[in-house]
C-alpha cells in the first residue's frame, strides 16, 4: 500500500465534490462503471451524471538502493461521462426541477443532440481542470502537493448509441511524480505535506481513517540515525553501521550513539 497514492486520490475526491455539473457524485475507485463490449460500445450503470477517480499504475525506477518508499511516476484518472437519460443535477448536487411540470429535470426530455451531450462532457471536464487547479480549493492544493513535478496530461474519448441510448464519455488522466512516503515511525515535521493531510481530516468526509492513517505513519519526535538509514534506505545493520562508524557488540548490535539523531523536515 502507498500511503502517497492514496492520500492524494481521497484529496482529489474532496476537491471535486459539489464543484461540477455532476454534483456529489464523485465516486472513488468503483469500478465497472463504463462497460466496453466486444464491439467497442461504451455503457454505464448509473443513473446520474458522474466523476470517478482511481490510480492507475505506478512506476517507481532507478531507486537509492533497497528504497521501497519512493513515490515514482504515478498516473490518476479521472472517468466522467453523461447519457440521454441522466437526470441533470445543479454543482450542490441537487437535482434539477422541471419548472412547468415540477418533475425532475432529465437530459431525456430535451431529447439531446450529441453535440449537445458533447458540451456538458467537455464542461465537466473543464470543471475538474480548474477545480484542481484551484488555489482557494485547500483539498485540491493538497493534492498538488502529492501530485509534484511536469504533468502529462491526457483526456480520451470515449461515446456511444447502443440501443438508442446515446452516451458521451471522457477520461482524463494525470501522471505526475508522487510524493515519497513517509518511513514509518519517522518524525512528521509541523510544516509538511502529511501534517496538514492530517490537520484537514478532522471534521472532513473521509475524517474516519484519520486514526488508521496517523498509526501507519507512526510519528515520533526524533529517531536515531542507525534506525533513521535502514528504515529509509533499506541498509543492512553491517552497512549502516559502516557509514556512521559505530561500532557493534558481539551480537552485531551497534553501539547507541548519544545525542545522534536525524530530525526529518520530509513533506
Amino acid at each position: 500500500m502507498s500511503l502517497s497514492r492514496l492520500a492524494a486520490q481521497l484529496c482529489a475526491v474532496q476537491a471535486l465534490r459539489g464543484r461540477t455539473l455532476v454534483g456529489d457524485n464523485v465516486r472513488d475507485s468503483e469500478t465497472g462503471i463504463i462497460q466496453i463490449d466486444a464491439d467497442g460500445s461504451i455503457a454505464t450503470s448509473l443513473d446520474r451524471p458522474f466523476v470517478n477517480v482511481f490510480c492507475d499504475d505506478t512506476l517507481a525506477a532507478d531507486t537509492l538502493r533497497r528504497d521501497l518508499w519512493g513515490g515514482g511516476r504515478l498516473t490518476m484518472s479521472f472517468e466522467f461521462g453523461v447519457t440521454a437519460a441522466m437526470p441533470l443535477v445543479t454543482p450542490d448536487g441537487r437535482y434539477l426541477i422541471d419548472s412547468e411540470t415540477d418533475q425532475i429535470a432529465t437530459a431525456a426530455r430535451a431529447k439531446p443532440s450529441d453535440a449537445q451531450i458533447n458540451i456538458l462532457v467537455e464542461l465537466v471536464e473543464r470543471q475538474i481542470r480548474a477545480c484542481l487547479m484551484d488555489p482557494g480549493n485547500p483539498w485540491a492544493e493538497l493534492w498538488r502537493e502529492f501530485m509534484t513535478g511536469n504533468y502529462r496530461v491526457e483526456s480520451l474519448r470515449g461515446a456511444s448509441d447502443k440501443d438508442g441510448l446515446r452516451f458521451g464519455a471522457r477520461r482524463l488522466r494525470v501522471t505526475a511524480d508522487l510524493l515519497p512516503d513517509l518511513p514509518s515511525g519517522s518524525p512528521i515535521a509541523a510544516t509538511s505535506t502529511w501534517r496538514r493531510f492530517l490537520d484537514a481530516l478532522p471534521g472532513s468526509q473521509i475524517e474516519t481513517i484519520a486514526v488508521e492513517f496517523a498509526a501507519m505513519l507512526g510519528g515520533a519526535d526524533h529517531e536515531d540515525a542507525l534506525d533513521a538509514l535502514r528504515r529509509r534506505y533499506g541498509l543492512t545493520r553491517d552497512e549502516a553501521g559502516a557509514l556512521l562508524d559505530r561500532p557493534q557488540d558481539a551480537a552485531g548490535v551497534a553501539a547507541a550513539a548519544p545525542g545522534l539523531v536525524i530530525e526529518t523536515d520530509r513533506t
